[in-house]
């Protein structure tokens, strides 16, 4: 109620040109109308009939970005809804490319990673529905400066209006980032799978940076979820209210001659090795200094990218070549400051100095490269050490690592569980915490397995605990206790044996689980409890995924032996490619998993990736 006796400011402001100020002093009666220039976006209904892709980034066993309390998984699957919600209400066709909590890797049969299968399904799905725009929802970390904060969007710029696009929405989620004191940014090109492998206008809009603390806690609420889902509306909303009916097209450029057999490497589209393409050039080359002008050719015609749009950008197309110099077989090249903007993470970064080394040092007498950034010798590119001659790569070695007993044995699992990396791991059935442990494994982005029990030589029957296979069991049985062992773990990619040594010898009895893993599409890992186990042979009779072990971490208990076997497992993978690990929980829990935590680095510094059972049987 208005109090008469003083004045009075009363403020309508709607969604309108026109917003009107009333000011009371009685009895006078003034108003004051004003005119601001904010558009009525909704009276112009620029979204009726759009057809939109909303693809919530990550899923199913790919947490994506987390800590203990925070998946970005799940964050980016709640806006996608919230998203869906308020584009059909404005009359937008919206497709998710997921509505759950699952990863798209099975949606189809490409031979490579789990990661890239995911992917692909990705870029499948958008260019299956033809969309006028989609956006690719994430979340954001920076653990070197947690400080960070705010929204940013990325777009290709090969595509047409997708810098348009982000740019409307980057403008208006700055909005709401000054609203919250977070950081304001600009869209920035990037060279991201899905962005560069898509014939659509697209961006990634990453959310957040979970790795600032305040800003997770945001990110967390639904009332800010419900904030970023309307400021992205505005922004679609603005865009299409200022757009012609453009089609998606890719700009190319024309080259004129081209130089047989010098070739050019980017990252392939399909995996992780490099792709070549020959040098096209408009320059004619002199015959003096012809290797340093090849070098400068290749080298240039890197920065511009491939004329191919299923290779990737390695490097920011800005990045100028100050100066090549050539000192016993090494090239020194001087880039500008652009050189270390490499787009895409720490992947895109390694692969952009893989295609760079590879394409350099195809010329006769030249064996590596050094790396100077205005003159000054580089030290980082992300986590990539630059100081040092660069030299083509041995192709990477991996390591799965896999952690068995879970819902057997308690101790060490919470320790396990903290750790950021792929791991596999392995739940017993048929206890009381089992389907318990395996969703919240599932939902953490490890990968899971039943650790299905089998009858061992030798033991105590106690050992075995429920859902167990002993030489008792009738044959008929077999199948039953593995489908009532699957459903008290759920999300299972695989099995692995439990012991085991008496029943992976039996090969009726083998034959029985292989089938169940058959049809249910498991991989089978075995543990490798005996050296006559028959499993090898009846998985490649039934074509079943197979691996088996490689080392035990932990049959010490002791922290040192356990750092001492993963040493091992690193001298196999190096050799082999690839290899397996088993460590457990219970007994040996502390110091399997503090072994672990503390080898990772080193590992890592070896050039050895862990990753999930599943990606070896690729």
């Amino acid at each position: 109620m208005i109090n008469w006796k003083k004045p009075s400011l009363i403020i309508l402001i709607k969604r309108m040109t026109a917003v009107g100020l009333i000011t009371f002093f009685f009895p006078l009666l003034v108003v004051f109308l004003v005119y601001t220039s904010v558009p009525d976006l909704r009276g112009t209904n620029s979204l009726k009939g759009r057809k939109i892709v909303i693809d919530p980034g990550h899923g199913g066993i790919d947490g994506g970005a987390n800590s203990s309390d925070f998946l970005e998984k799940e964050v980016n699957l709640e806006v996608a809804k919230k998203l869906y919600q308020e584009l059909t209400r404005s009359g937008a066709q919206v497709i998710l490319t997921r509505k759950g909590d699952v990863s798209l890797d099975q949606l189809n049969n490409i031979s490579s990673s789990r990661h890239k299968r995911d992917l692909y399904a990705r870029v499948s799905l958008i260019e299956k529905h033809k969309p006028d725009i989609f956006l690719s929802l994430h979340i954001n970390a920076n653990y070197r400066q947690p400080s960070t904060t705010g929204s940013i969007v990325f777009y290709n710029k090969g595509i047409l209006n997708s810098e348009k696009l982000a740019t409307v929405l980057q403008e208006n989620l700055n909005i709401l980032m000054e609203k919250h004191n977070l950081k304001k940014h600009r869209a920035e090109p990037a060279d991201y799978y899905i962005l560069r492998n898509t014939n659509y206008t697209g961006v990634i809009v990453e959310m957040g940076f979970m790795s600032n603390p305040r800003e997770k806690e945001m990110l967390k609420t639904s009332r800010y979820q419900w904030q970023l889902t309307k400021s992205i509306v505005r922004g679609i909303e603005e865009y299409f209210s200022t757009s012609g009916n453009y089609r998606p097209n890719r700009t190319t450029e024309n080259f004129s001659e081209g130089l047989p057999g010098i070739k050019v490497y980017f990252p392939g589209s399909k995996g992780e090795d490099l792709e070549c393409e020959q040098l096209q050039t408009k320059k004619v080359l002199l015959s003096k200094n012809v290797t340093k002008e090849l070098v400068f050719e290749v080298v240039a015609r890197l920065i511009r990218g491939p004329q191919r749009r299923d290779l990737w950008v390695p490097f920011d197309p800005e990045t100028k070549i100050r100066h090549i110099v050539l000192i016993d077989g090494v090239v020194e090249v001087d880039f500008s400051p652009e050189f270390t903007r490499v787009p895409g993470g720490s992947f895109a970064e390694l692969l952009a100095i893989k295609s760079l080394v590879k394409t350099v040092t195809q010329f006769e007498g030249i064996y590596g490269v050094k790396i100077l950034i205005e003159g000054r010798e580089a030290e980082l590119l992300g986590h990539l050490d630059l100081s040092k001659v660069l030299t083509p790569e041995v192709p990477k070695a991996v390591i799965a690592l896999v952690i068995d007993d879970l819902a057997g044995g308690e101790t060490g699992r919470k320790e396990i569980m903290t750790i950021r990396r792929p791991l596999t791991l392995a739940v017993m059935p048929g206890l009381e915490s089992s389907t318990e442990i395996a969703r919240e494994a599932y939902r953490r982005g490890y990968e899971v397995f039943l650790h299905l029990p089998m009858e061992p030589e030798v033991g105590r029957p106690e050992w075995l605990g429920p859902g167990a296979i002993t030489t008792a069991t009738p044959l008929e049985k077999i199948r039953e206790i593995v489908l009532t062992d699957l459903q008290d773990v759920p999300h299972a990619a695989g099995i692995n044996n439990h012991m085991g040594s008496k029943i992976t010898k039996r090969e009726e009895m083998m034959r029985e689980i292989f089938k169940v893993a058959s049809e249910m599409n498991l991989i089978f890992l075995d543990s490798k409890t005996t050296p006559d186990s028959v499993a090898a042979r009846i998985a490649k009779e039934l074509k079943v995924p197979f691996v088996e072990r490689d080392v035990f971490l932990d049959e010490v208990n002791s922290l040192e032996h356990v750092k001492k076997q993963i040493r091992h497992l690193a001298e196999i993978a190096t050799k082999t490619g690839q290899a397996i690990g088993i460590g457990h929980v219970g007994i040996t829990g502390i110091n399997t998993s503090r072994g672990i935590i503390e080898m990772i680095p080193w590992l890592e510094d070896q050039g050895i990736e862990l990753v999930f059972v599943s990606d070896l049987c690729c």
